[in-house]
């Protein structure tokens, strides 16, 4: 049985319309706020970072997994969209200490779906 991590998970894993249209009011806003650089952290399969890179060219999009492997397959199915990697634990603080430095607009899932909240 193969070990059970995110790289075996997603393996023979395309961008998905549906996953698209379900976070498409979320991507939007990020869109919205025009960044020039998106840090997306727990990257998965980068679906929601290469979706947003085809509306915009002009922005670089920079990944952050702790799993080597996945971020590998990422940039090797995605090529140039994706400018940099970065093969971290988010949970190590010196790495957090150094997330704003990386991006105008960091983001999860979990950002996204606080998108939606209308509190300051």
């Amino acid at each position: 049985m193969p070990q059970k991590t995110w790289t075996n998970y997603y393996r023979g894993h395309k961008l998905s319309f549906s996953n698209i249209a379900l976070h498409y009011p979320y991507l939007y806003k990020i869109l919205y706020n025009r960044p020039k650089k998106i840090l997306e952290i727990g990257c998965g399969p980068a679906d929601h970072s290469v979706f947003i890179k085809s509306l915009s060219k002009k922005i670089q999009i920079s990944l952050l997994d702790k799993e080597k492997s996945l971020l590998l397959r990422n940039k090797e199915v995605y090529g140039k969209k994706i400018k940099n990697i970065y093969n971290y634990d988010i949970l190590d603080e010196s790495i957090a200490k150094k997330l704003p430095k990386l991006a105008e607009i960091i983001g999860t899932e979990s950002f996204m779906v606080s998108l939606k909240d209308n509190r300051p």
